[in-house]
């Protein structure tokens, strides 16, 4: 079905991506010096276990 689905030329005319296309890479500039890039993980929010919030 996916092969027929490929080769239909009505199917791909009418059945249109609807998504961006994948975009080019870039290479990651490396930083020169301390602190010249910071970056952060945020998760949450976590159950507290005890009262003191442990």
């Amino acid at each position: 079905i996916h092969d027929y689905i490929r080769s239909c030329e009505k199917c791909a005319k009418f059945n249109i991506r609807r998504t961006a296309p994948p975009g080019h890479l870039h290479p990651i500039e490396y930083p020169q010096g301390p602190l010249e890039l910071i970056s952060m993980d945020f998760w949450g929010p976590t159950p507290q276990y005890s009262i003191n919030g442990n």
